[in-house]
């Protein structure tokens, strides 16, 4: 009964071996580029969040000086200090707005350090120019104070931000 029977062999079903490599390749080199991707896209976030955060702590510094200066009695604009500026507050007593520190820059309202440890503002005056320019009373016109400000993030030097604002004293 066997013997008159052939036995042909079956098709064995499967990938072969450069079949296999090559979708091996394909997937390693989407992988790749996937976190590739996915690399930048969280380089691109850090750097969106510190520049904020420097933004934030700018925009707080300079309305704090707004405010100190928009209420002050009078501002001395007679020193050619760029870097600081003295004035006398709305209690009547001196006080002075300065930047101190050229290499961990801080902006200091009477001594007090008012901008985060994180945010160094700029106060080299050779390289930036002046911080605070001093417009005096000129006839009806009350004086006037033009803030500078240039500040980066104090882990990454290319997160940096400028702003510039008027601020005008209130008549009395």
């Amino acid at each position: 009964m066997l013997k008159n029977q052939t036995i042909t062999p079956t098709k064995i079903k499967g990938f072969s071996l450069v079949e296999l490599l090559i979708v091996v390749t394909i997937f390693a080199i989407l992988s790749v580029v996937g976190t590739q991707i996915v690399t930048v896209s969280l380089r691109s976030t850090t750097k969106s969040e510190e520049m904020s955060t420097v933004r934030e702590d700018v925009d707080f510094v300079l309305n704090v000086i707004n405010r100190q200066l928009r209420n002050a009695k009078s501002i001395d604009c007679t020193a050619s200090n760029p870097i600081q500026l003295s004035y006398t507050n709305a209690d009547g007593n001196p006080a002075t707005i300065a930047c101190v520190n050229s290499t961990n820059g801080e902006i200091r309202l009477d001594g007090t350090r008012i901008n985060s440890a994180n945010t160094l503002i700029n106060c080299n005056f050779p390289t930036v120019p002046a911080i605070f320019i001093c417009t005096p009373s000129i006839g009806t016109n009350p004086p006037a104070v033009q803030v500078a400000l240039t500040a980066r993030n104090s882990a990454n030097s290319t997160s940096v931000v400028s702003s510039v604002v008027n601020i005008v004293l209130r008549s009395y």
